[in-house]
């Protein structure tokens, strides 16, 4: 199974918007996706910049990109993904 790669925007709004509480979400991965699931701080996705886009922080769950991410909003998108895959789909 491929692994899912999550980057987390550190940039300066989503750092002001709270990204920094998404680091967490390597603790906050239960045992079924841990092996599955590769997360990374990354300096700037650039999303801010196009505001239908939504708020930040900006998270990207492969090719999803997730506005005014939580951890908990970054889980059920992994968990959407794990999903669609096991079933044979591509979400």
């Amino acid at each position: 199974m491929k692994k899912n790669r999550v980057k987390i925007c550190m940039g300066t709004a989503c750092y002001v918007m709270g990204s920094t509480q998404l680091l967490r979400l390597e603790e906050e991965i239960g045992p079924d996706l841990c092996d599955l699931v590769e997360v990374e701080g990354v300096r700037c996705l650039g999303y801010c910049e196009d505001a239908s886009r939504g708020r930040p922080p900006f998270v990207t769950v492969d090719d999803e990109c997730i506005a005014d991410a939580t951890v908990e909003t970054v889980l059920e998108a992994l968990r959407r993904r794990r999903a669609a895959e096991d079933a044979g789909g591509a979400s």
